[in-house]
């Protein structure tokens, strides 16, 4: 009877020690072999212990208009590209959730905003690795 059930209790039990998965939506050239997205995925993984999935679309429009199409039943956790003249638009759907991290939503220039997190990082070329 053990040998029975046991394939059948490892087959349910198996979802409740997956690692939790993070899915980002982001430009072609963010998540490209020669673009930071590897080494940040590394990275990311690493420190989180989950996975992070890359969903590579070819531009910020390309990513707008496939969460438009998604709606409600995106996939998306995060979106990463969406530049400035997007912004109303992206509001627009309701799509997307207010900004948890306070420190970003108010950055030197005058950017004020409740929803999207302007990000400005510079990465040194020495300091990346290839992931291959």
């Amino acid at each position: 009877m053990l040998k029975k059930c046991l394939p059948l209790l490892l087959l349910c039990t198996a979802p409740v020690f997956a690692k939790p998965v993070l899915t980002v939506y982001t430009y072609d050239s963010f998540a490209a072999d020669w673009g930071p997205g590897p080494v940040v995925k590394k990275a990311f993984e690493a420190d989180c212990n989950c996975e992070l999935k890359l969903v590579a679309l070819e531009d910020g429009v390309s990513l707008l208009n496939r969460l438009r199409m998604e709606g409600k039943n995106s996939k998306a956790d995060v979106v990463l590209g969406l530049d400035n003249n997007l912004l109303d638009a992206a509001s627009k759907t309701g799509l997307f959730a207010k900004s948890v991290w306070q420190r970003m939503r108010k950055c030197t220039g005058g950017w004020n905003n409740d929803t999207f997190a302007r990000l400005i990082t510079a990465i040194s070329p020495s300091s990346m690795t290839r992931t291959n």
